[in-house]
């Protein structure tokens, strides 16, 4: 695999990130082994802005930030799944008056797929941060949404093929959903901290 990733920060307060992913597997056939996925994301630091001054007071930090890239992935497929594979099928009699000798058998005993491709990811996300009164309150909001397209499964095949079943990109999984954090950190005294956290999430697939 190969990676490449360049970062820009604009007075700490613009702030941008691209990424590219070039990776390669012998789990496909010629043609299909490598896999590109880019992904890129920025953040906004709002509270550093000039028209945030008369917030200074109570609110310490307010931060947006967008992202949107793919990964692959080669799931649980084995090695060679896009080949012929094969085997033994037993032994085969030959003679007769009770003369037998034994003659292995060879016969294809999967079938292969050479259009199988990557399994793709791909996932947008929009989030922000806040902290309050002297960092003391902390607010964190994510939403999220994820398309896994062409997924690698093994699914079933026309009997007249002779084979049971054949690993195909078939399929696509989708899950959008949102998470919510809320914090207060503060001490009491010199000696005592203590810190309270409430979570909350929805997830629809």
């Amino acid at each position: 695999g190969f990676f490449g990733r360049i970062n820009y920060n604009y007075k700490d307060k613009y702030m941008a990130t691209l990424i590219i992913r070039a990776d390669g597997s012998s789990n496909f056939a010629r043609g299909n082994r490598w896999g590109i996925f880019p992904s890129v994301s920025a953040g906004w630091l709002i509270s550093e802005e000039k028209f945030m001054e008369s917030t200074r007071g109570w609110l310490d930090f307010l931060k947006l930030r967008a992202s949107w890239g793919q990964n692959g992935s080669t799931a649980s497929l084995g090695g060679y799944k896009w080949n012929v594979s094969i085997g033994a099928t037993g032994h085969l009699a030959v003679g007769d008056n009770n003369n037998f000798s034994y003659i292995n058998g060879y016969a294809p005993s999967a079938t292969g797929n050479d259009g199988l491709k990557w399994e793709t990811s791909e996932q947008t996300n929009i989030g922000i941060d806040a902290r309050f009164l002297d960092n003391r309150l902390s607010f964190t909001m994510d939403w999220y949404s994820k398309q896994t397209k062409d997924l690698l499964v093994e699914v079933g095949t026309n009997a007249a093929s002779g084979f049971a079943t054949q690993y195909q990109n078939a399929g696509t999984v989708k899950n959008t959903g949102l998470e919510l954090s809320m914090g207060w950190r503060d001490q009491i005294g010199k000696e005592f901290k203590y810190g309270v956290n409430v979570n909350m999430a929805y997830n629809k697939n």
